[in-house]
């Protein structure tokens, strides 16, 4: 992870990559939220041919969860995207995890009984001519067992215009054969901070290669040649550093609305200005909801810049659950928290962490 100091709030990370899992990177709320689905729906819902209920093939002491629709806004041409309607939704907030090996299972039992909502994983494309499967696939049975979608990133390491659209397509296939629920597809996942061309990544062998033009061609191709019924395309950035806005990130990076199912930003507390003040959520993710407002917002990967405080993490996970987000943000589905111990970095977890479980102490 790479220190850069924005103006304002927050940061990305930029850890590094692993062979299996790339990132290693007052009040008390409502322990189980208020029972209520966050659906977004497209203009043409029919291309999916409806909701499906996600349930297990596999044994779990997680209740069986479906999906039905509740709230609507204007998605990609993938469809109806939802959470599971039974995970842990604090205020209406879905909780999810990047873990750093540890059983999804493990760590949300020790939160809630309901089950949570997404689990990432993290896998790179280093040839043209062979997908990373089983990194691909390395938390699909984990993410089945807890009925949660899946969340995949996908990076090229290789430069966008050698991506095979239909070798992608064909892993996803393959993926969705061993996954019970839904995927989001979080390809080249903050693309503004891993291009060649941003001076502040530091690490010469995570780099993503190509134009602006090449990276919305790469997408566009997979996001046609997937299943959009099972594979959503899950569009995450970092947030605007260097002299960029929302709206330069948008114009330099965005795809288009046809080919993005679920708009969303990497994004971890960092304290800001000159008084070190802990950040908001309306000053790290307000702009990015209110810009995409006719989409679903999900922050695809947050937590506190290396690892911090408890108390620093407490404050962040109120901001990224509590009910001043959804008011804040109407559209937004919830977080996935970056669930890992980086010796060199920081302890980024909220569950078992050196502190404690402070995610039960928040959110219990």
């Amino acid at each position: 992870m790479y220190r850069l100091c924005l103006p304002f709030f927050l940061f990305l990370t930029s850890l590094t990559h692993a062979k299996l899992h790339a990132r290693p990177h007052a009040k008390r709320w409502d322990s189980d939220g208020p029972s209520i689905t966050e659906t977004f729906i497209t203009e043409n819902p029919a291309a999916t041919g409806g909701n499906k209920v996600i349930s297990s093939t596999e044994s779990s002491s997680f209740p069986s969860v479906g999906t039905t629709s509740q709230e609507t806004t204007n998605g990609g041409a993938g469809g109806t995207v939802s959470l599971p309607d039974n995970c842990f939704k604090p205020n209406g907030i879905g909780l999810g995890w990047l873990p750093d090996g540890t059983d999804i299972s493990t760590i949300q039992s020790q939160v809630s009984t309901s089950p949570p909502c997404t689990y990432g994983a993290f896998a790179q494309i280093t040839s043209p001519n062979e997908m990373p499967d089983s990194q691909i696939a390395s938390g699909a049975a984990s993410a089945s067992k807890a009925g949660a979608i899946y969340q995949i990133a996908l990076q090229p390491w290789i430069p966008f215009s050698q991506v095979s659209a239909s070798a992608v397509a064909a892993s996803m296939t393959k993926l969705s054969s061993q996954v019970s629920g839904e995927i989001w597809l979080r390809l080249a996942h903050e693309m503004n901070w891993y291009i060649d061309t941003n001076a502040e990544n530091k690490e010469p062998q995570n780099k993503y290669h190509g134009t602006h033009a090449e990276f919305k061609t790469m997408w566009t191709n997979i996001a046609n040649a997937v299943d959009r019924s099972k594979v959503k395309m899950f569009w995450t950035p970092v947030p605007p550093f260097g002299g960029d806005t929302v709206e330069s990130l948008n114009e330099k990076w965005y795809p288009g609305d046809a080919s993005v199912d679920v708009v969303g930003v990497d994004a971890y507390g960092q304290p800001s200005g000159e008084a070190r003040s802990n950040p908001t959520f309306d000053q790290v993710v307000g702009p990015f909801c209110r810009f995409y407002a006719r989409k679903p917002m999900h922050l695809g990967e947050t937590g506190w810049l290396f690892g911090g405080t408890p108390q620093q993490k407490e404050w962040w996970l109120r901001q990224v659950s509590g009910p001043q987000a959804k008011s804040v943000c109407p559209n937004y589905l919830g977080f996935s928290w970056f669930e890992h111990d980086k010796p060199t970095e920081g302890d980024f977890r909220l569950v078992n962490g050196n502190a404690g479980n402070l995610a039960k102490s928040v959110l219990g």
